[in-house]
């Protein structure tokens, strides 16, 4: 019964550490090999081909996000001009978990912009791949920027990846 109090308590100081943590660096991106994390109000810009995305999580929940998406399929990267397509979503991750492994998925774990789907999870986490795990050929480059009017696709202080 001490060894479970005591994994307990571990596991109890271990998330509040954790939970600390991501509350001081909320306004840092985290790149990995797979996705990118992204603070709220803040760009990201998606490349593939000659076509452009910025996305931007405007309200952060628990298990749910809010999304705004701008695209520019004309090499301009200008999201500015009348040609331009503007959208807004919500990812979630809702499911409800039965017996043991018996788990339904209700929400809707990815982001769609315009003509591509991205693997979403809680919070802002947005992977390369599609929602069947398919590299679909992009690059993401995080960015400081708040507003869509500040967005330089072709700043040198860009670094895709």
């Amino acid at each position: 019964m001490k060894k479970i109090a005591y994994l307990i308590f571990l596991l109890l100081l271990t998330c509040n550490i954790y939970g600390e943590e991501m509350k001081k660096d909320k306004d840092t991106f985290i790149v990995a090999d797979n996705a990118i994390s992204i603070p709220a109000n803040r760009f990201i810009l998606i490349k593939r081909g000659k076509e452009y995305w910025a996305l931007k999580f405007t309200e952060i929940k628990e298990k749910s996000s809010k999304y705004i998406w701008y695209y520019q399929g004309d090499g301009s990267g200008d999201f500015l001009k009348k040609n331009a397509k503007k959208g807004k979503g919500k990812a979630s991750d809702i499911f409800w978990s039965l017996i043991g492994r018996i788990a339904f998925q209700f929400g809707k774990t990815y982001i769609k912009c315009k003509n591509i789907i991205l693997n979403w999870s809680p919070k802002t986490c947005i992977y390369f791949t599609n929602t069947s795990g398919y590299d679909i050929g992009i690059s993401m480059a995080p960015t400081k920027w708040r507003d869509i009017k500040e967005v330089n696709v072709f700043d040198k202080k860009i670094k895709m990846v």
